[in-house]
Formats: C-alpha cells, sequence, structure tokens
C-alpha cells in the first residue's frame, strides 16, 4: 500500500507540473479524482478474484509458449463481430487465446460457438467489475500467473480490426522481433506517458520482474473507469520503468503535431496507412469521423446497425 500511495504521489505531482495554470476549479476535479483512488484501495474496493465467475473452458496452469488474454465487454449474447474475427486472427498467429467476457447479464446467457470456443485456451465469463484490468488481474491469477509462457499478450475489444490480415500478420512479425521488455502498439503523454493498454505485450524479463508480478498479482476492481485509468493504465509503464524494464510503443507517437495525445483518435488515418491494421471503436460514435472510418473497417467486423 505505500508503494500505491508513493506512484499515486507522483502522478499529481507529475498533472499539477505539466499544468501551472490550472484553474482552480480544474484542480479540484483532479484532486477529487486522487481522492477517490485512495479511498478505493484503502476502503472497499473488491480484489478482482472476488468476481463471480462462469468457466466455461478452464485456463490450464500449465500453460506455454505466447498467450493471449483477451477482455471484452459482453453486453449482449453475442460477441461483438470484431471480437471474433480478431480471436480467431491471435489463434491463427500461434497464440494460445483465454477469453474473459465480463458481463452484467446473466452469465449464462452468453453463447460462444462451439468451433470458436475450440480454439480458445480459457474462456470464463465474469460478473462486471474492475473493467479491463479486473478481468486481466482475474486471468492472471487463475492461469497462476502464466508462469510458463514465453510472452504474454494482454488484449481488449476497444479497437476493432484487424482491418487487413496481412498488416496484421506483419505487426505481429515486429513484435516478435522486438527485444523490448514491454511493448505497447501507441502511447499517450496524458497526464504522463504511457503505453496505451488496449494492446500490450509482456517479454519473458518482464515477466520474471517483481514489478509486473506486483501489479497484476494484487489488482482490484475498481468502480469506475477513471479510477482504473488513473491506478493502472496511466501508472503501469513509469511502475514498470522503475522496475529496470524497457518499454516502447510499435508506432511512435506525434507529440509534435498539432492535437496530439491519444493519436488513434487523432491520427487514426496516418496509423493505418503507416500498417496499424485497427480503428477505435469510439470513432464510430464520432459525429465527424464515423462515415469515414466505416470505410476502413470491412463490413463483417461492423457492429449491428
Amino acid at each position: 500500500m505505500p508503494q500505491l500511495r508513493e506512484s499515486f504521489r507522483r502522478l499529481r505531482k507529475a498533472i499539477k507540473a505539466r499544468l501551472p495554470y490550472v484553474r482552480r476549479r480544474e484542480y479540484r476535479i483532479l484532486a477529487d479524482r486522487h481522492a477517490a483512488l485512495i479511498a478505493a484501495f484503502t476502503g472497499h474496493a473488491r480484489p478482482a478474484t472476488e468476481a463471480a465467475v462462469l468457466t466455461l473452458k478452464p485456463i490450464e496452469a500449465t500453460l506455454s509458449g505466447e498467450v493471449c488474454v483477451f477482455v471484452t465487454h459482453a453486453t449482449t449474447a453475442e460477441l461483438k463481430p470484431h471480437v471474433k474475427a480478431y480471436l480467431i486472427a491471435l489463434a491463427d498467429q500461434g497464440f494460445a487465446v483465454v477469453l474473459v467476457a465480463n458481463t452484467d447479464l446473466d452469465r449464462g446467457a452468453i453463447r460462444l460457438d462451439p468451433s470458436l470456443l475450440d480454439r480458445l485456451d480459457g474462456c470464463l465469463v465474469r460478473e462486471n467489475v474492475g473493467f479491463d484490468f479486473g478481468g486481466w488481474g482475474h486471468a492472471y491469477a487463475l492461469g497462476e500467473g502464466f508462469a510458463r509462457c514465453s510472452r504474454l499478450l494482454l488484449v481488449n475489444d476497444s479497437m476493432i480490426g484487424p482491418l487487413d490480415g496481412s498488416a496484421f500478420a506483419a505487426l505481429v512479425r515486429r513484435l516478435r522481433e522486438s527485444h523490448v521488455d514491454v511493448v505497447g502498439l501507441t502511447e499517450n503523454r496524458t497526464p504522463q506517458r504511457h503505453l496505451q493498454s488496449y494492446f500490450l505485450s509482456f517479454g519473458p524479463r518482464a515477466l520474471r520482474s517483481e514489478a509486473f508480478r506486483r501489479a497484476f498479482a494484487g489488482m482490484h476492481a475498481l468502480p469506475t473507469k477513471e479510477l482504473v485509468i488513473d491506478a493502472y493504465e496511466t501508472a503501469l509503464t513509469p511502475l514498470l520503468e522503475r522496475g529496470g524494464l524497457a518499454t516502447d510503443a510499435l508506432f511512435p507517437p506525434r507529440y509534435d503535431a498539432p492535437g496530439s495525445g491519444d493519436d488513434t483518435l487523432t491520427y487514426w488515418r496516418e496509423l493505418i496507412d503507416a500498417g496499424f491494421p485497427f480503428v477505435k471503436a469510439s470513432l464510430l460514435r464520432s459525429e465527424r469521423h464515423a462515415a469515414a472510418v466505416r470505410e476502413r473497417i470491412p463490413p463483417a467486423l461492423l457492429p449491428p446497425a
């Protein structure tokens, strides 16, 4: 707990340093988020492993090689079209794929095609608590830390794709050729530099590190998305770097470009042109981008109208 508090103190200091002229109201919002985060950890946040779960296919502790834990938010009985395609693409590339479906529905209502279940190396239908990190932490515990795997890939459903099979295969090749301990696809510098968590790869040195174990072994089911972002997504990269691990993004950030921050929102066209085989699902709800985004997505991956 003291280490968590120190991480939050550093984060708060970094935010204040980047916003020296922040208005009083904005600072109060940040202070409230910080206080809520501390309260969640010191108060009533449940361990991620306490979530109710229905096991459709158990995670074997003997899983080895390259393992992917894919977390999706299941809002209907059927998986989203792009989730099915993404799972198959990962399996085709040689990953042992574990699916975690967080849902508010009755867990027995979630339906998986038997042929898809056969391609998976584990499948959990889980109470919808803790968001993606809660699902990853729960699977990490049930998989006994995936001690035998050579690479652990954490993925969520916030990206639609792969848009192109060849581009995805090229991305996986680049990932395997990298000698960096922790690899993401893109990074963000708000409120501090961090790899974006929709796709994170951890190599052997990272998986053996105490910093990684501390981060995932005690995962909590935090109650809001903002708290998860503050405590886990934006804090994870600095935490691992302080533990001596090297981190890198396969698609360099455009920090000097106007409006830079989250390139997956602002420069999604440029990313696709550079070989990025995904597009952010939230762009389909954008009045500015939705029509153009739909043109770049294969129809089979689009959600029902």
